[in-house]
């Protein structure tokens, strides 16, 4: 979770959990690129901050700038975390 100004802004995905997460489109952590990209029209890709290409976000905004969706897919094309809040979801850092 992601907390700003004591309002939950972000919950974060990293898999491990049993069962696993899914969104309402059924793709999460482990999903493909492809899978994320059958499931949500309208994605923004964007490079990852960290990893090199082809590592990359895919953005998928309910109400634009305001509520959505972001998945970080790896090099090998696959979801390693999924963001789901407002536009704090394009923060590449956590909170601490």
């Amino acid at each position: 979770y992601m907390a700003q100004q004591g309002r939950i802004t972000r919950i974060s995905d990293f898999g491990g959990g049993e069962p696993p997460v899914r969104t309402a489109q059924n793709v999460g952590v482990g999903s493909t690129d492809a899978e994320v990209r059958t499931a949500y029209a309208n994605l923004i890709e964007e490079p990852d901050k960290y990893d090199p290409p082809p590592a990359h976000t895919l953005t998928a905004w309910t109400v634009p700038n305001e509520s959505g969706i972001r998945f970080q897919v790896n090099e090998a094309g696959v979801v390693t975390a999924v963001h789901a809040g407002d536009e704090s979801i394009l923060l590449v850092e956590g909170c601490a």
